[in-house]
This record gives structure tokens, C-alpha cells and sequence, in this order.
């Protein structure tokens, strides 16, 4: 049995002032997020979408911005900002979670996914097809993210 995962990184952020906890979103991270909010919306189809977030703000910040654009609620999960990789399995095989978290933590996991290094941009996911039980990548099915207002996979 295959399962699908998306990894999502934060939006563009506030420079780091103190609280790394605190940073939010600024006008253009809200505004590519909402673009990619349309463009997933649009392009990634489910029947059953999860979106599980950091608690960090920049991070709640984005996973809002996209599950209102495909109408699901967020969860806010500790373990997202602790990096704990084996919570990616936990989910229903017809559920789709989509975590939205950080670096190092997403390049970290995408790394025991694949076998292989990725540089997840601000704003972008990767999109995974996993083998169970093994929870080894069958195949990243797209990288997504936003250029100067473009899409690019």
C-alpha cells in the first residue's frame, strides 16, 4: 500500500528580530502564499486533506492561507517544529496531510524520504508518493513553488 505526503514550507517571513517563534508573514510571503494557495486549490485534487502546522507563527500563518483556499481547518502540532519524522506515518491511508513546517527540518525529512539533498525554498511543497511499511519515496510527484509571480514545478 502507497500513501501520499506533502512537505510545506513557511512563507517569505519577517527578518528575525528577537523571537524566532514570532516571525510572521510579510506582505509578499502573504501574498505568493495566497497565489499558491489558488494554484493548489486549482492543481492538487483529494478527497481528504489534513493540514497539520508548526506552531510557529510564520508557519500558521501559511498553512491558514492554504487550507482556506481548500476549505479544511488547521491542526497545530508540536511535533512539526520538533521534527519528529515517524508522525508522517500516523495519518489514514485516505487521508492527504500536508505539513507545513521548516528547514532544516523539511530538508531533513525529505532526505530519509528520498535518499537525496532538496533546498526547499520559502513557499514551496514537495509532494510524495511513499511505500508502506518501508516509508521510502516511490517518487517525489512535484516540487512547486512561486519565482517572481510565476509558477514553476
Amino acid at each position: 500500500m502507497n500513501r501520499e505526503i506533502i512537505l510545506f514550507r513557511h512563507g517569505i517571513a519577517e527578518d528575525y528580530r528577537g523571537s524566532d517563534f514570532d516571525r510572521a508573514l510579510t506582505e509578499e510571503g502573504i501574498r505568493k502564499m495566497e497565489e499558491m494557495g489558488r494554484w493548489f486549490s486549482t492543481n492538487v485534487k483529494h478527497e481528504h486533506f489534513r493540514i497539520i502546522s508548526s506552531p510557529l507563527v510564520r508557519a500558521k500563518e501559511t498553512a491558514e492561507i492554504i487550507a482556506q483556499a481548500i476549505h479544511v481547518p488547521v491542526e497545530i502540532e508540536d511535533w512539526v517544529v520538533d521534527g519528529v519524522f515517524t508522525k508522517l506515518f500516523s495519518f489514514e491511508e485516505s487521508e492527504l496531510p500536508i505539513i507545513v513546517g521548516h528547514n532544516p527540518t523539511l530538508e531533513i525529512w525529505h532526505m530519509r524520504l528520498t535518499g537525496g539533498d532538496h533546498d526547499f525554498k520559502k513557499g514551496s511543497f514537495c509532494h510524495y508518493e511513499v511505500s508502506e511499511p518501508t516509508g521510502q519515496c516511490i517518487q517525489c510527484v512535484r516540487y512547486k513553488e512561486i519565482k517572481g509571480g510565476k509558477h514553476e514545478i
